[in-house]
Formats: C-alpha cells, structure tokens, sequence
C-alpha cells in the first residue's frame, strides 16, 4: 500500500480497507485537505489534524466494485458510494477525500 501523498495529478488505484490490493476503483491524486477553513474563518489545524493527516482528495475516472462506500463523507449528502462519485453532475464538488495510504501510484506498479 500507499504511503505518503501523491503528486498532483498522479494517476492512482484507488484500494478500500478489506479489498486486498484489488483495486475498487482509479481517479487521479489532488492536494491535501486544508488545514484552515478560510470560508468560517475557524483554524481546524489541531482538532482535525489527526483525522486529516494523510488523506487526499481524488478525482474518481473509473469505478471497479459497484455499491462500494466512499471512504469519507463527502458535502453532497447524495453522493455515498464510488459509482454516484463518478456520476456526479458539473455543478458538484467531484473530489473526494481518500486515504492516502489506500493510494496507489499506477506507475509503480509493474504489469506481469
């Protein structure tokens, strides 16, 4: 498994806690969540750093396991699982916070 954080724009398996390394989905890596909410003006930096540290937001391209639950609520209280993140309209926040550590680089691994 994964790590540390992907580069920005990293192509990625994405792997769910009891899957293994069979991947349930692809997406391609973004940034970290912040640790300041800018918008309320409330510093989330001690309180949510242990729950953020070592996530990353993802952008799903491809789903492998139907009705596979998203590791992280998400802000579209619609949207719980990998296949409604893919399908999600333009006007939706399509990242979706991961696990850094269920984050595989694609190049690194090697086809047999």
């Amino acid at each position: 498994m994964g790590q540390g954080l992907l580069r920005l724009g990293t192509d990625c398996w994405l792997i769910y806690p009891g899957s293994g390394r069979k991947p349930v989905g692809e997406g391609i890596a973004g940034s970290a969540p912040p640790s300041y909410d800018s918008a309320s003006g409330v510093d989330r930096s001690y309180l949510n750093s242990l729950r953020e540290a070592g996530q990353q937001y993802v952008t799903i391209t491809k789903v492998h396991k139907k009705g596979q639950v998203l590791m992280y609520l998400h802000s579209n209280p619609l949207i719980h699982q990998l296949d409604e993140a893919l399908a999600a309209n333009a006007v939706c926040d399509r990242t979706f916070r991961w696990c850094a550590r269920y984050l595989i680089d694609k190049a690194s691994v090697t086809e047999t």
